[in-house]
């Protein structure tokens, strides 16, 4: 057998070793609680030794003060007998010395059994006697004074004083009687504790001394124990050390003030530092972290683990500086080791270099990048010309020759033109979405306003099938915190799709209610429905469910996947559900609410600048200054179709083809509106808007950019630039007229 199987003679204490060890243990802690119960039993024996004592002394000075009381009545009683025969006033000063002396010699007694209920009452009754015997005393002096020897005389022979002489009498022997026999109690219970501590203290003596030679013998054997313990300590050590030596990450272990006590290969090839060397020194000698992008000192996740006594690990980012100066991504994670009292002992840094696994990310991303891009070109490349075609279309349809049978052709290209659109936009925000989670403009948000965009933006599409679109609980306010944009457009794709799977002259319900703590809004239709098995299929990218026969999938398979993760990026959540294929399907947005929006819950009309954050919502109306509008692109087509069809709106116009031939033509005209392109060559588009601004009329006019850019970076970058609105080829016609208009 391999001697790393065979167990060792001595390694590990036997069950002999372990029962000598728990009954030491356990004896030394029976000899404590032994020497603490006769420790305890000697204090309540020498109490009550005391308390007896105390007792026979609180004994006897009560039975004296019993008697005082009774010689000063005696005294008080002969002093007022004497004035009674002699009618002299000195016979009174015994009389007059008692009634001074006995109220302090009443507290006293009442001191001494103030503890005793039965005596305390007793003592009461002896104070209302002894009152009452003065105040006979008190009668028959009086009557002596008075009305002579006669009238005293008589005042005694009634025999009360005697009365209540032998009443106090009969008190104080009863009081002296409990007091005794108080006493013999006490004297046996302490008695009896004397013996119980003597017995204790005996018995407590034979144990211990019993038990310490039991542990005298057993503490050589755990003497052994220890030596065989340390000896497997060591072992364990050394295996711990080859083990750390042998992993691909470094490992480092300090003490409490930062210092090395350990590091592995992995670690010295790391730090381009010896064990030899980083020994005693502190980490700053050994590992110098650096913030990759600015530079900036990275503090080490060991000096966390030490003041905060928790892990730590470093940013993303960090970077290594070796000892010949080069970098090396590093991940590093500390944790400290405690001791029972909360203490840090060590602290043990495990790092590995991520620079491989950085440049790969750093590659994929640039992928995306590069992919985000080239769709993002191919989007602006694809949108001239259908906003070209969609501007012939526009003036093909407002030509009042058109033969009739034109209307259906025109409707057609028009709507492809739409679709494809749509498609552009829904390939570009795929591919944002895809690559990286985008920014969300948070504001507190009425979802009315949400539920109002989105129709209109759905409105085409429904109204090319004669859809009915019925909304419910507009009425009330319903608040979020989420981008009005990115919602707007998720209801939008869902009522995309509710319209391309029901049926020509259905109706697409859009109801939004409370629900506890969450917004929900619902989104209904009358199509093909679902089966059971697709419910989570059609949130999956690109995937399109098959067609009724005859019937084709529009779109990329987007839309709703899009949805989903806009809620999700809302910390919401989108579910569907459907009673069955032919039965019409249900699509539940569910957000949380927002409790402390301040919006004022007055409904308001849709505001164009909602829909592109970061641009002016402040635009003047054209009404009030009127004049010619300048429509400024390279493409030509682009350009001269849409001012056509705003000639044909009753507009005046004028067209430039680059932004030098635009920025000299606006200041000419000075038109009120600019519809700008952004891409221009000699002057692009932010720049003719930043020269525009820095005039005196053109801070007054409104600017507009059409583009085939339409990304949240060129929103932006238009805000920036001065331009009001912002608008992606090909453009809505209607809505260019409502902003030109004031609207």
């Amino acid at each position: 057998m391999p001697a790393c199987l065979v167990e060792p003679a001595h390694g590990v204490p036997n069950f002999n070793d372990r029962l000598i060890r728990w009954g030491s243990a356990y004896g030394l802690a029976f000899v404590g609680a032994l020497m603490l119960l006769t420790a305890t039993v000697g204090a309540a024996g020498t109490m009550w030794l005391y308390e007896s004592e105390s007792a026979v002394g609180n004994y006897h000075r009560l039975v004296a003060s019993l008697k005082t009381i009774i010689a000063l009545e005696t005294d008080a009683e002969t002093g007022q007998r004497g004035f009674v025969i002699t009618g002299r006033e000195e016979y009174l000063e015994p009389y007059t010395f008692a009634l001074e002396a006995m109220p302090a010699e009443l507290e006293n007694a009442s001191a001494l059994v103030r503890a005793d209920s039965d005596q305390m009452r007793r003592l009461v009754v002896l104070r209302q006697l002894i009152d009452l015997k003065q105040a006979e005393l008190a009668r028959v002096i009086d009557a002596r004074r008075a009305d002579g020897l006669w009238a005293a005389q008589k005042l005694v022979s009634d025999n009360e004083g005697k009365r209540l002489m032998d009443q106090a009498r009969e008190t104080v022997d009863a009081m002296s009687r409990v007091a005794a026999s108080n006493l013999v109690a006490h004297r046996r219970y302490a008695e009896l504790v004397r013996n119980v501590s003597v017995f204790a203290g005996l018995v407590s003596a034979a144990l211990t001394i019993a038990l310490l030679v039991l542990v005298g013998k057993s503490q050589r054997r755990i003497s052994r124990i220890r030596a065989l313990a340390a000896d497997e300590l060591a072992k364990q050590k050394d295996l711990l050390e080859t083990m750390l030596a042998s992993i691909d990450d470094g490992v480092l272990a300090t003490d409490g003030d930062c210092r090395i006590r350990f590091l592995n290969a992995t670690g010295q090839t790391l730090t381009q530092r010896t064990e030899k060397e980083a020994i005693g020194r502190t980490l700053k000698f050994l590992m110098n972290l650096r913030d990759a992008d600015s530079g900036a000192m990275v503090e080490n996740p060991v000096a966390i683990a030490l003041r905060e006594k928790r892990a730590a690990q470093t940013p993303d980012g960090t970077v290594l500086i070796t000892r010949d100066g080069s970098k090396r991504f590093v991940s590093a994670y500390a944790a400290p080791i405690t001791s029972r009292d909360g203490h840090v002992r060590q602290v043990v840094l495990a790092f590995r270099d991520v620079t491989a696994q950085r440049t790969e990310k750093e590659e994929h991303k640039l992928r995306d990048g590069r992919r985000t891009q080239f769709i993002a070109t191919l989007s602006h490349e694809l949108r001239n010309p259908l906003a070209s075609m969609r501007n012939a279309v526009e003036v093909l349809s407002r030509l009042p020759s058109n033969p009739p049978d034109a209307k259906r052709p025109i409707a057609v290209v028009e709507r492809q033109i739409r679709h494809m659109q749509r498609m552009l936009d829904d390939l570009l925000l795929v591919a944002r979405l895809t690559s990286e989670a985008p920014a969300l403009q948070h504001t507190d948000i009425d979802l009315r306003d949400v539920v109002e965009d989105a129709a209109e933006s759905a409105q085409t599409a429904l109204d090319a099938r004669h859809q009915q679109l019925e909304t419910s609980g507009m009425d009330k306010a319903v608040y979020v915190h989420g981008d009005q944009v990115r919602l707007a457009q998720a209801l939008s794709g869902l009522l995309l799709n509710a319209s391309q799977h029901s049926p020509d002259h259905s109706t697409v319900g859009v109801f939004l209610q409370h629900d506890g703590k969450d917004a929900l809004i619902r989104v209904t239709d009358e199509g093909e429905g679902l089966a059971e098995a697709d419910l989570e299929k059609i949130f999956e990218w690109f995937v399109q469910l098959a067609r009724p026969a005859g019937e084709l999938n529009e779109g990329l398979g987007v839309g709703l996947p899009l949805a989903r993760q806009i809620a999700e990026l809302h910390g919401g959540t989108l579910h569907a559900a459907s009673a069955g294929v032919g039965k019409g399907s249900t699509f539940e947005l569910r957000l949380r609410q927002c409790d402390a929006c301040g919006i004022d819950s007055t409904k308001t009309g849709h505001d164009l600048s909602r829909a592109h954050p970061g641009l002016r919502s402040d635009i003047p109306s054209v009404t009030e200054q009127p004049g010619p509008i300048l429509v400024a692109d390279d493409n030509r087509d682009a350009a001269d179709g849409l001012a056509s069809v705003l000639r044909m709106s009753g507009f005046v116009v004028e067209t430039a083809y680059d932004g030098i031939s635009a920025y000299d033509a606006s200041q000419t005209l000075q038109p009120p509106v600019l519809l700008l392109d952004i891409g221009m060559p000699g002057m692009n588009g932010y720049e003719l808007a930043r020269a525009v601004r820095n005039t005196t009329w053109g801070k007054r006019a409104k600017l507009v950019a059409i583009t085939g850019w339409g990304q949240d970076e060129d929103r932006q970058q238009a805000a920036a630039a001065g331009f009001d609105l912002h608008f992606t080829k090909p453009v809505d016609f209607e809505a260019i007229e409502r902003v030109i208009h004031g609207g």
